[in-house]
């Protein structure tokens, strides 16, 4: 959570930050644009509305509720990942690899790694000017991620359960699921 905290975010300060900050003061939805208030808002603020959560129960500022999203869920990430996995493969060693690379792995950047010859500096200097180190903490970092990644792989494990057992509570819960991506 210290990227998160410290303002390390994707998109978070131009965006995600000012409408974090705008849900806790609006009286009225739906929002509008931070940059263009006769605008409403039509993109994702899931993350944003979790993060002002967190931040008006705990009494804490926005950037601390950001912080928290990502310490919250980024266990979580890997934990559905693990169980998906593992239930998909029947491997232990598949499931923890699986979700090991869905949370540090970001992108496949960080392969650039095995190509760098680190006795020379100019490659490993061009291998960290790719973005690789970023790349292995971008994806969980990024807000919309660090939401979007466990509500997806929640609903993989729920239809997964609901394939194996057809049942009307968990038909609505995976319906329910389902209905906070959009």
């Amino acid at each position: 959570g210290y990227p998160a905290l410290r303002g390390v975010l994707h998109d978070a300060w131009w965006f995600h930050y000012p409408t974090a900050v705008q849900i806790q003061t609006t009286p009225v939805f739906p929002l509008h644009h931070a940059f263009a208030t006769d605008d409403p808002l039509y993109y994702h603020y899931g993350p944003d509305l979790l993060a002002a959560i967190w931040s008006s129960l705990l009494d804490v500022g926005v950037e601390v509720g950001f912080a928290l999203n990502v310490l919250v869920l980024a266990p979580t990430v890997f934990l559905l990942a693990f169980a998906v996995v593992l239930r998909l493969s029947r491997n232990y060693w598949s499931g923890l690899a699986a979700a090991t690379l869905l949370l540090v792995g970001g992108n496949l950047r960080f392969l650039l790694f095995l190509g760098a010859d680190f006795g020379h500096p100019a490659s490993l200097l061009s291998v960290l000017n790719s973005q690789t180190a970023e790349g292995l903490i971008e994806m969980i970092f990024t807000p919309s991620h660090a939401v979007g990644i466990p509500v997806t792989l929640l609903c993989l494990a729920l239809f997964g359960r609901f394939l194996a057992r057809p049942d009307w509570a968990l038909a609505t819960v995976l319906g329910l699921t389902l209905g906070t991506i959009s």
